[in-house]
């Protein structure tokens, strides 16, 4: 019987470390906890935590205000939402692979990580109440910055979305060393957005693959 137990606890670790090595969490909010609110100009802060690098940088930027009213971000209970108040056009973008050395100053603080086991990356939102524009920014050095931008278009309010870049869409970038990542949300005039996580997936086929795989090594050990 112990035999046959460390048989499957040997297949379920390796399972897990295939899993591991197909799916990146970049950041999902749950720690480097940021709350800001600017009404004009632009603000740059910093968090420590669990995210890819282990640190983000919150940029905030008021392209628009027509009333005087803010532009906020919070990630309270886990998720960064943004609020841009009545008349307020901005953008609000989080960042890794950043250093912030002074008030409005960042150096280069590589990632250097490894995408090669991973197709696409995912922006996953909880709410949004208006139009809203996701531009996905990758840099590995020493090239520059390859955007790809997706606009969602009406509302979708407490609606979970996944926004799926492809790294197909990032011509010229070595997935293999990625070194920063950009991810900013321009939000309309009275925008709300709620984002879940960020990440990075294999292809559908490598994940339908692997659930398959954690399924029968499951059923192998319910009949031993």
């Amino acid at each position: 019987m112990n035999k046959i137990l460390t048989i499957g606890l040997s297949a379920s670790t390796i399972l897990a470390a295939g899993v591991a090595n197909a799916y990146v969490m970049i950041d999902d909010f749950s720690t480097g906890a940021v709350s800001n609110t600017i009404t004009t100009g632009t603000s740059y802060t910093s968090q420590n935590g669990t995210m890819l690098g282990g640190d983000r940088i919150v940029y905030m930027e008021v392209l628009s205000n027509a009333f005087g009213l803010g532009l906020s971000v919070d990630t309270a209970m886990g998720a960064l939402t943004i609020n841009s108040q009545s008349g307020v056009l901005g953008v609000s973008s989080v960042n890794y692979g950043l250093n912030l050395t002074g008030p409005s100053n960042t150096a280069w603080d590589d990632l250097n990580f490894d995408f090669s086991g991973e197709t696409a990356f995912r922006v996953n939102t909880l709410s949004r109440d208006g139009d809203l524009t996701i531009v996905f920014q990758v840099r590995n050095s020493p090239n520059s910055f390859v955007a790809v931008s997706k606009t969602l278009t009406g509302s979708s309010i407490n609606v979970a979305e996944s926004t799926v870049f492809n790294f197909s869409e990032f011509a010229g970038v070595n997935f293999s060393n990625v070194d920063q990542i950009y991810v900013d949300f321009y939000t309309s005039n009275t925008g709300d957005v709620a984002v879940d996580s960020i990440d990075a997936v294999p292809e559908p086929a490598t994940m339908v693959v692997l659930a398959s795989a954690a399924l029968a090594a499951a059923a192998r050990r319910r009949r031993k």
